[in-house]
This record gives C-alpha cells, structure tokens and sequence, in this order.
C-alpha cells in the first residue's frame, strides 16, 4: 500500500504538489492507479495535463467592404483622461520608489469618480474606479483615501459609491503562471474578474504593481507579451481601462532622467510595447530647481508627469506639475498619521517642456560617437549586427534602442548628410530582400 504522506508528486497546472492538491483539483485517476499497481510516486507518469486554454480565438476580421465606407459613421475615442486612459485600452504609469504612485492612484480614481479637475487633468468620461493593490494593506489604502478626501474638502462617504478599494497585500491578484512545461497560462481570476467588472460598472480598473500579477519571468519578452495579452482581453471584454503601475529601472543622478522615457521602464519591453499609452512620474531635478529658483525644500514635493507614449493621441507639449502635500489625519491626539496627498503644481512650468527630446539627443549623440569610433574607412560598409557589441559599449545603449532609432540618427544612404569627425556616415538596406541586413557606411570625401 502506498504511504500518501511520502507521495511525491510534479508540480501541477495550478501549483499542485500532493495527492490532496491533486485531489482538489480532480486529477484523481493517475493517483487510483498508483495505488492500485502499489506504485510509488516515482513509478507515477511525470506528465501533466495539457493546460486548457481559456481564452477563444476569434474569428478573422473580412475588412471593410468598399460599399460600406460612405455609410461608417467613426465614433470618438472613449478617453476618460485625454491622452493617458481610455477605455477598451491599457495604460502604464511608471515611477521611482517613493515617487508618489499609490497617492497619484488615489488621486486620478477620486478625479475619475467625482468628474472633478483635482490634480489639473481634464475628465472626459467620469465613472466608477476600482484600485486594487497588491503591496499595500487595507489600512493603508484607507489612510490615503482619507487623506485626499480631507484635503481636497469633501466627505469620504460623498463618492464611496464610485471608488472601490481591494487590498492583495499577502493574497496578490494573481492573472497568469508560468508552468514546468515553459507555458504561460491564465488563472481563474482572469474570467472572475472580467464579470466582476461587468457587473459593477467599472470603468477604470488599476492593479498595483504589473509585476505582482503573474507568475512569470518578468525580463522575458515572450512571457510578458502573454501576460499582456491577457490584460488586453479583459480591457477589450470588459470596455473599460486598465491601468498598470510599474517600477523604472534605477537609474543614478538626475531625478528627471527617465521623464517621458519608456526605455528606463523595468522589465520586458514588451509591457510597453502593448501598452497603448504609457506616462511616467519623476520627481524635480536639482537642475530644474535651480533654473526656476526653487527652494530644496519644495523642490522635493514637485512631481511631473509625462507622456512616454500616446498611441491615440499627440505628444504633449511640456511636462504636467503635481505637488505632493502631507496631510494629517488627526487619528491620534500624540501620534497622528501624515500621508502625502497630490493637488495640481501652484507653479507654471511652461518652459520646462518634456525630458523625452533631451533624452533623445543625448543618445543620439552617444551613438554618433560611437559610430565614429568604428574605424570605418572611407568607403567600407559593415552590417549593423556585426558591431552591434561595440556601439552598445561604447554608447551604453540597448541594442533595442539602437535597432528602432538608427534611421533618427543617420540620414538614409543619397538622402541627406550626417558629419562625424568631419567624415559622412548614413545606413543602408536592399529593400528587395526582406532579410537583407542593415549596413552602416562611410562615405567617400
């Protein structure tokens, strides 16, 4: 007879890892034949069940018909805020630790809920918003809603019926896990939340952060396209937003750094590729500070908020200004909370306009460089996958960025002139071979 307890099992589809797992799961045949041959759990077939997929493909869109196009009439885009969210789509925000991104949650939800400019953005589409939050507690979540409802002067009850509020602190809204067999899957909670959505109305869903939602590897671009696949099947179910918070990776000096820059995003490039509007937090730079006469101690409570990408929408002209103001809750007459709470910047900031560009010159810049560096002789051209090595290294640059930004950065060959080093650089490519390479030259004098 089998000992149950001693039963080793492979891990399930759904983490099961012994017989009452198993049991609870329904995959009961491969342990009655177990114990009826008297097999031990290493003598059990080491295979798992081929995971179901729960999400059905749809069937091919046939086009427009040609007879249809004069009687289409193009309805607006469902934004809620005008170029960062908007119905049926996701949206990331990233920041730093300590940036502000659980308060900028709660102030964007209240906004959202009450219709109201209370941190300077427009509401197009006011609605029911639901936060859930899988690193803070409930407590925690209720200080920062209590908090902005008293500094912005209404009663906590007067929106209640519009805002939801979920804690995962401990028990993680969890959406798609990676198996032993290398394949990502959806969880129950995919389907549960999608009529949870439904049927509460909700027209904004965010879940803090991206990277407590899944079971998988986070760097994987493979893994997060799939995990992003899902959260665009719930927004396109469900009609309504989703929003993800997300980390940026670290980055040293310059607080405005990654401002408007989706390459400093932690993680797959993959979550911002799917991502059809993507924003950013930063907190003001000494330098910035300095050019407006801002006192340190303020300048630690500006946060700016940028665009790094707009799919449905122009590039914003120039950063947007929040304040970060803190809030006492008066919860203890000896030791009361403060929390902090985001209003609109007092300041303008006109001149400031969006980090991106700079961003953008400064690699462009870095690449030249190190394009020149080559030794290239006049003449002589060399496919871009040859010295990809090199210019990641002596430009510190991704090979992404070098690949989607080349033709920013050189002219296309007869096109135009790019000078480095007093010597004329362009690129290259037979556009009669799909697969032929991207070559860098260097002209003749």
């Amino acid at each position: 007879m089998t000992n149950l307890s001693r039963m080793r099992l492979p891990r399930g589809p759904n983490g099961e890892k012994d017989p009452n797992d198993y049991a609870r799961s329904g995959l009961t045949e491969e342990l009655r034949e177990a114990l009826n041959k008297g097999d031990s759990a290493e003598n059990i077939a080491h295979t798992e069940p081929e995971a179901k997929e729960t999400l059905e493909s749809p069937p091919l869109d046939e086009g427009i018909l040609p007879e249809d196009i004069d009687r289409i009439e193009i309805p607006p885009r469902p934004w809620v805020i005008p170029g960062r969210i908007m119905c049926g789509t996701v949206t990331c925000i990233a920041g730093p630790p300590g940036v502000g991104k659980s308060a900028f949650e709660i102030a964007t939800a209240l906004s959202i809920a009450s219709g109201k400019e209370l941190i300077g953005e427009k509401i197009q589409e006011p609605g029911r918003v639901w936060i859930y939050n899988n690193e803070e507690d409930k407590d925690e979540m209720l200080r920062r809603y209590m908090a902005f409802c008293r500094f912005h002067g209404f009663p906590p009850s007067e929106y209640m019926d519009l805002l939801r509020l979920s804690s995962g602190y401990g028990s993680p809204l969890v959406i798609a896990k990676k198996v032993s067999s290398g394949e990502v899957i959806p969880t129950p909670r995919v389907g549960e939340l999608i009529q949870l959505i439904k049927d509460s109305q909700v027209l904004v869903f965010s879940v803090d952060p991206i990277v407590s939602t899944h079971h998988t590897e986070e760097n994987s671009n493979s893994d997060a396209e799939q995990v992003m696949a899902l959260w665009r099947h719930i927004a396109q179910e469900t009609g309504a937003a989703i929003v993800l918070p997300t980390h940026i990776r670290k980055t040293a000096g310059d607080s405005e750094a990654h401002a408007g820059d989706m390459e400093f995003i932690r993680g797959a490039s993959s979550v911002v590729g799917a991502a059809r509007q993507v924003c950013t937090l930063a907190r003001m730079s000494k330098t910035t500070a300095k050019e407006y006469g801002i006192d340190d101690s303020e300048r630690i409570h500006l946060v700016r908020l940028d665009n790094a990408k707009a799919n449905y929408a122009p590039p914003a002209e120039s950063a947007h200004w929040l304040e970060m103001h803190n809030q006492c809750l008066d919860n203890d007459p000896d030791h009361p909370d403060w929390v902090g709470v985001f209003r609109k910047s007092p300041h303008e900031f006109e001149r400031v306009t969006n980090a991106r560009d700079q961003n953008f010159n400064d690699r462009a810049r870095s690449l030249r460089i190190a394009i020149s560096m080559l030794g290239l002789q006049p003449g002589e051209k060399r496919p871009l996958s040859a010295v990809k090595e090199d210019l990641m290294a002596h430009a510190d640059l991704s090979r992404s960025w070098i690949y989607d930004n080349l033709v920013k950065v050189l002219p296309k060959q007869f096109s135009a002139e790019a000078e480095i080093n007093n010597s004329e650089y362009t690129w290259t490519k037979d556009s009669t071979k799909q697969t032929a390479p991207i070559m860098i030259c260097r002209e003749l004098p």
